[in-house]
């Protein structure tokens, strides 16, 4: 017997999409905009994290995000709390230029 579970639906957290950052030279900065599909009445938590591809990680900087309070570096862990009734939010990482 398998069991099959439906969609809650009460379940009101947001889904998360982000935007692709526009090429950039090295020493520029790639800006990510961070949305979600709907305010929650408390705060929602979302994991970031890097898709490095061909790029070396000791060519980025830092990953920051900014809910309108500043920037601030994301956590180790990459899970940054959104604050109740925010539908998106900014997201930074500074490219390296080492001339190579």
């Amino acid at each position: 017997m398998a069991l099959v579970q439906a969609p809650d639906p009460d379940d009101d957290r947001p889904s998360v999409t982000i935007s692709d950052a526009a090429p950039i030279n090295e020493g520029d900065t790639a800006n990510f905009k961070v949305t979600l599909s709907n305010a929650s009445e408390s705060t929602v938590q979302v994991e970031l994290g890097l898709n490095l591809g061909d790029t070396e990680a000791g060519d980025l900087g830092t990953l920051e995000y900014n809910t309108g309070s500043g920037w601030v570096a994301v956590p180790n862990d990459g899970v940054v709390t959104v604050p109740a009734g925010q539908t998106e939010f900014d997201v930074r990482i500074a490219s390296i230029d080492d001339a190579v």
